[in-house]
């Protein structure tokens, strides 16, 4: 392309000496055809800018991570003139991952003529996403120019909530993940999670078990039974503060938080439980009803890390305030000794505790403090990359 125009400007200044002092009509006619091909290709240029529409959408809008969506690209040549030629570079994985690397298409488009393209693009991690194209280069029909449109002939993107996946893989509080008291446990260990009856004190109850809010007001010691099903009301909290990590582990942590959130979430509401979600990010958010789960996850998708204030006192004042829930849940990625040492505390008093520690280290469980009558779960991020077909992998 740029030979092209020194190519033309060498013939248009030759041409224009050889005129000045020998004037034959012929370069005369030279110089004015090239100059009639530079303004019709600019003019080529500009028209096309002006008769060109652009649309995009994702489809679909919401889905869940670890899919593909399809990103549907439409350009309509609604001008009577012009031959457009372009060239679009839209997103992938990597661009809307914070990366640089893009994919292009080349499209000629006649007068009246639409064409269109569709990509698939994956994603590994929940979120809120705005792929697109990043950029439309024109050139004219002699391809002297280049051009870029515009932005704002292409700015009108639509978003694409990835929801986070409510099955974990990770999340098993029956299963070989979790410790409790130091011990870690085995898929033969119950769980006491449901009140069946509360009855009188017995020599031999544990402490844990007693009913202290009945035996404050019937003057006698209450204890809970339990059947093993899921208590009548669960209290989930989540942690939101920042992580201090970056690029693609800071999807990863985030994409584990809120994945083992919706996961605990959708177990606890498949059995038909009253539940309530409280988080903790720039302003604080709660979720709560037996049929929640859709509202959780398009909040868990679009949640941002920023919480300014430590999760221990934040949870120490919500649960001081009178917080009705007998199973208390707490995801985060910050168990510090402040915050084993709290939920020891409420476990004491008879609430069945768990805590789904969330390592920062994608090779290794994370070093969580003694928590004395805790379940402890713990789920190590993963760095997810799109699917590889076997055919490109042997090549």
């Amino acid at each position: 392309m740029r030979g092209r125009l020194i190519i033309l400007a060498a013939l248009f200044a030759v041409s224009l000496f050889r005129v000045m002092y020998s004037g034959e009509r012929l370069l005369l006619w030279l110089m004015l055809l090239i100059a009639a091909v530079v303004v019709l290709a600019l003019l080529n240029a500009v028209y096309t800018v002006i008769f060109i529409d652009v649309s995009q959408r994702v489809i679909p809008e919401i889905l869940t991570s670890g899919n593909f969506g399809t990103l549907s690209v439409g350009i309509r040549n609604r001008g009577p003139f012009p031959f457009a030629h372009l060239e679009v570079r839209y997103d992938t994985f990597d661009s809307l991952n914070g990366g640089s690397e893009t994919e292009s298409a080349v499209f000629s488009v006649m007068p009246g003529q639409t064409v269109g393209l569709r990509r698939e693009i994956f994603f590994p991690y929940r979120g809120l996403y705005r792929p697109g194209i990043t950029s439309i280069e024109l050139r004219d029909i002699f391809g002297l120019f280049r051009f870029r449109m515009p932005s704002a002939a292409y700015s009108d993107k639509q978003s694409a909530v990835v929801l986070p996946q409510s099955a974990s893989p990770a999340l098993a509080l029956r299963g070989e993940n979790y410790v409790k008291d130091g011990v870690r446990g085995g898929r033969g260990d119950a769980e006491k999670i449901s009140i069946a009856e509360i009855r009188g004190f017995r020599r031999g109850d544990p402490l844990k078990n007693i009913h202290w809010k009945l035996s404050a007001k019937t003057a006698s010691l209450q204890v809970k039974e339990f059947d093993g099903a899921v208590s009548p009301s669960a209290g989930v909290y989540v942690d939101l503060s920042p992580h201090g990590l970056f690029n693609e582990d800071a999807l990863a942590f985030e994409n584990c938080v809120c994945m083992n959130a919706a996961a605990v979430c959708g177990i606890v509401l498949d059995s038909a439980t009253p539940l309530r979600l409280t988080a903790f990010s720039e302003a604080r958010t709660e979720i709560e009803g037996i049929s929640g789960l859709p509202r959780i996850l398009r909040f868990l998708a679009e949640a941002e890390f920023g919480c300014r204030y430590t999760f221990s006192d934040i949870l120490r004042s919500e649960i001081e305030s009178g917080v009705e829930s007998d199973n208390l849940i707490v995801v985060t990625g910050e168990y510090s000794a402040e915050l084993c040492a709290l939920l020891s505390a409420f476990a004491l008093r008879g609430l069945t505790v768990t805590l789904i520690a969330v390592s920062k280290n994608r090779e290794s469980e994370p070093e969580v403090p003694y928590c004395a009558g805790v379940t402890v779960v713990t789920a190590i991020p993963e760095i997810l990359r799109p699917p590889v077909d076997s055919e490109e992998a042997a090549a």
